[in-house]
């Protein structure tokens, strides 16, 4: 148990500590970005993401399913298994990363019909979209044995190569920006950093793992495939719910409001991203250690575990969003000007989902550890139901805020109570409605708070 909690302080400490120099940095390049590009540009970047973001639904729920089928073989040290599972994690995403390309290409004549840069051609548009494709499609070709430091504890040495590379890559597409005010090339210094980082990687990964990735692979059984088709089914309603909305927020946006404000916007949720990254990417760490313990069935030492968190996240996610409500707009303002900034109505309905969010967080932990998909699995069909009817419902009428209010009522009538509620029943035998009510006490009461400072402040 030591050598674990050795672990996950190592993995949260150098995940934070990486996460702050990949904000800091991600602000600088925005920066640059916005000033020399300008708003359109910086809506279109928001919106091929976006369209991106959709594509990779093909992705949804495989890796998730073939990592958890590692945890065990890996604790009783089956090395021949845990290739298996690898090298068939390999075969898979390399299908996947084609797939992707080949929709990525099929959807060019959907982007023409946006006709984004105004004057510009075609050929200039396509360019800058397929750029964007292959970006996200060749990166699924080094996935696989980045799996390999993750369900080892070792998700540190993952965001040290990814942010690490993110640096130098900005620094370069920095200097390129200055020089040259141009978009495409921009894009190829991303393309060119992003198979050199990802190479370097996957090499140091076959150095420091070589008895799961050296000698011939066995075939999987057919209980063994069975297990990942069921997982899988679970997982893709269980994650479609966030792709769908991370894919969509900005085409609805630019669709009934414009590309401007799509891009306007996208500076909260940049911001937004940021945080959640740092706190997600310390989080994220722990999940190697839980799916250890939990294949030990240590179930005390789990639920021992599982309280910690959830009161350091609730303090956490409280602290950060109440500075999210006094600062964020000034923030922008500093950073950008009065042009960019949005109203506080949203910045207050932005601070709620965040904080929603949150307090989610750990119970996702432990159901993405135990592998808890299958049941439950009609939860993110909730959200993305309640999303869309907010969405066409209230961004018409309200604008952003519509946008942003769509997606913190759907997580409270879904994930919210639906995580905790599986893992309390199928693993640790408790009862959650105890939690559950608790959970929504604390959020009436940020709820209330919030329109104190508005009143107050504002």
């Amino acid at each position: 148990m030591a050598k674990v909690k050795n672990y996950m302080v190592q993995n949260i400490g150098i995940g934070i500590g990486m996460q702050i120099l990949y904000l800091v940095v991600s602000f600088g390049i925005r920066t640059i970005f916005i000033q020399i590009l300008g708003k359109e540009i910086l809506g279109l970047d928001r919106l091929f993401t976006n369209i991106i973001t959709l594509i990779s639904f093909a992705e949804l729920g495989i890796g998730e399913a073939i990592i958890f089928q590692i945890y065990s073989p890996l604790v009783k040290k089956n090395n021949q298994k845990v290739r298996d599972f690898l090298l068939f994690y390999r075969k898979i995403y390399r299908y996947i990363g084609s797939i992707i390309m080949l929709l990525g290409v099929l959807l060019l004549p959907v982007v023409w019909n946006f006709s984004l840069l105004g004057s510009a051609n075609n050929g200039e548009v396509s360019i800058i979209y397929l750029l964007y494709v292959a970006n996200a499609g060749v990166s699924y070709f080094f996935v696989y044995r980045k799996a390999l430091f993750f369900v080892t504890q070792k998700e540190y040495i993952n965001v040290m190569f990814k942010q690490g590379g993110f640096c130098i890559q900005s620094l370069l597409q920095g200097i390129y920006l200055f020089q040259t005010h141009d978009l495409i090339g921009y894009l190829v210094i991303q393309l060119v950093c992003m198979l050199a980082f990802n190479w370097i990687q996957s090499y140091y990964a076959y150095k420091s793992y070589p008895e799961f990735l050296k000698g011939k692979p066995e075939k999987l059984s057919t209980e063994e495939i069975s297990s990942i088709k069921k997982n899988m089914q679970g997982i893709v309603l269980y994650m479609a719910g966030g792709y769908l909305i991370t894919g969509t927020e900005s085409i609805f946006i630019t669709a009934f409001i414009g590309l401007s404000t799509a891009g306007v916007y996208a500076n909260y949720t940049l911001i937004i991203n940021a945080v959640v990254s740092i706190l997600a990417r310390a989080m994220r760490g722990l999940i190697g250690s839980i799916g250890q313990i939990t294949a030990r069935e240590n179930k005390e030492e789990a639920f021992k575990l599982f309280k910690k968190i959830y009161k350091t996240t609730i303090l956490v996610y409280f602290f950060i969003s109440l500075g999210l409500i006094l600062l964020l707009n000034p923030f922008i303002k500093i950073w950008l000007g009065s042009n960019y900034l949005l109203g506080q109505q949203v910045v207050l309905i932005i601070a709620l989902q965040f904080f929603v969010t949150g307090l989610q967080y750990p119970s996702y932990l432990f159901r993405t550890a135990l592998g808890l998909y299958q049941k439950g699995k009609w939860s993110p069909v909730i959200l993305m139901t309640v999303y869309l009817l907010g969405s066409f419902l209230l961004i018409p009428k309200f604008g952003v805020v519509g946008s942003a209010l769509s997606i913190a009522i759907g997580r409270l009538m879904s994930t919210t109570w639906v995580d905790p509620f599986l893992v309390f029943k199928s693993y640790f035998n408790k009862s959650c409605f105890r939690f559950i009510l608790r959970q929504y006490v604390i959020i009436i009461c940020f709820i209330i708070l919030e329109i104190i400072l508005y009143f107050l402040f504002y």
